[in-house]
């Protein structure tokens, strides 16, 4: 379950999870991620075109900027922010 942090920034486009519950199975499936990246370039690949999309979609600050003024425009109950 991603509660906060890095896991709800990672999809399956742009990464690989890993759902540890303990260090030792973290370093274990880390280990078993990045093998998987190491053997197959085209998913390599694949992740890295879904991770510039995703962040280009996601994190600019025009798409910022529209998401936090949605936010305050709901906070204040209105519609625009022009007089």
């Amino acid at each position: 379950m991603d509660l906060a942090g890095p896991g709800l920034h990672i999809t399956p486009e742009c990464g690989i999870k890993v759902p540890a519950r303990s260090p030792r199975e973290a370093i274990e499936l880390m280990g078993q991620a990045l093998e998987t990246l190491h053997k197959d370039r085209d998913l390599r690949l694949k992740m890295g075109r879904g991770g510039r999309l995703r962040a280009e979609q996601t994190y600019s600050w025009v798409h910022l900027g529209e998401r936090l003024l949605k936010i305050y425009r709901e906070a204040l109950g209105t519609r625009s922010c022009e007089a």
